[in-house]
């Protein structure tokens, strides 16, 4: 365990985590850089009634972190307000069809509403809704399948749920009528204009025998939702996710944003002013000065190290600071850093090395 304390720190501020909205960093402050993203991003937003993007990097470059912010932004700062879930959704297997993915944004909308306004669920729609996720949730966990992004094999009784019938175009017109009830109801004294639906992990996806013919397969099923007026789809994945699964389908790549927004890795100081803004977000009360845990060069070396892969420098600082037994009135130098590092990796592979490989 690191004793954040002895740096002046309430918390761990190379939590690993995207930034998000309730999160322990208020994202509004703790987000750092990305201008250019950000102006095409709320270009979009401004001028658009709907669009399809996607943002493209690699893993642990930023993408999740900017749609979060941006979310946040847009439903609570804006003149046009837009709401938003924040929790993104996963992509997995059993959501690549169209009335999982459905079923799945009118859970999330209604676990948000829940959240911030419980009072509304009340209301006769948001209950008939609310009864269509719980089946399904409880069909799909009784046959052992990830549903809403929970659940596992629980063992429920299949023959104790009543078998749900509900075809795709009564499904899509629940969906309709869930977005114009946000559109003309105050949801926690705001006024929403649309939904923004934060879609990631076609990381993952892409990864699996058959996970490209399956995207590709759900991106032209869901063709005409993604055409629904007011509502904005961002869809997260990896530098040729475009390339691969969207430009691939004629079809479907003519209701995209034609330009995908690439994210590439923040400058070396881009990523210390950003962890000196969560040092500071997190310093402990009564403190004037925080400790900074690394001076700047441990940072850079990181970066080259794993290619400006923001979250494997902070995991990598993280594991240089519970090597580290005693206490500091200063950061570790390079020196320091780069020895407590190679000791953590070395203690994950000694044991299975022969005398000889040692």
């Amino acid at each position: 365990m690191i004793n954040w304390q002895q740096f002046g720190l309430k918390k761990d501020p190379y939590d690993t985590l995207p930034l998000i909205e309730g999160g322990d960093l208020p994202i509004e402050k703790a987000f750092v850089g990305r201008a250019k993203e950000i102006q095409t991003l709320d270009s979009l937003f401004e001028t658009e009634n709907r669009f399809a993007l996607t943002i493209c990097g690699e893993v642990g470059v930023g993408k999740t972190s900017l749609a979060n912010f941006r979310k946040f932004i847009w439903k609570y700062h804006k003149k046009k307000k837009l709401f938003s879930f924040r929790r993104e959704i996963e992509a997995c297997d059993h959501l690549l069809n169209k009335q999982s993915f459905m079923i799945e944004i009118i859970g999330s909308i209604l676990r948000e509403i829940k959240l911030i306004q419980p009072k509304l669920l009340e209301e006769k729609l948001l209950q008939r809704l609310s009864q269509i996720v719980d089946i399904t949730q409880t069909l799909n966990i009784s046959a052992g399948v990830n549903i809403l992004g929970y659940g596992a094999d629980l063992g429920v009784d299949k023959t104790t749920v009543p078998p749900l019938q509900l075809s795709n175009a009564s499904l899509e017109q629940h969906f309709l009528d869930l977005l114009e009830f946000i559109k003309k109801t105050e949801i926690a004294q705001h006024q929403y204009q649309g939904l923004v639906v934060h879609v990631n992990n076609f990381d993952v996806i892409l990864k699996k025998d058959g996970g490209k013919r399956k995207a590709i397969d759900f991106f032209n099923e869901i063709r005409d939702l993604l055409q629904t007026p007011d509502i904005y789809f961002l869809f997260l994945g990896p530098r040729n996710f475009f390339k691969d699964i969207i430009s691939s389908q004629k079809r479907v790549e003519s209701i995209f944003v034609h330009t995908p927004l690439f994210i590439n890795p923040l400058s070396k100081t881009e990523i210390v002013e950003a962890f000196e803004e969560r040092m500071n977000l997190l310093r402990s009360e009564g403190v004037t000065n925080f400790i900074k845990p690394v001076e700047d060069e441990v940072i850079f070396e990181l970066y080259d190290l794993y290619g400006g892969d923001i979250r494997a420098i902070m995991a990598a600082l993280r594991d240089i600071l519970g090597q580290y037994a005693g206490t500091t009135t200063h950061p570790l130098t390079r020196e320091e850093s780069l020895y407590l590092l190679g000791k953590e990796r070395w203690e994950h592979i000694e044991n299975g090395l022969t005398a000889e490989q040692r």
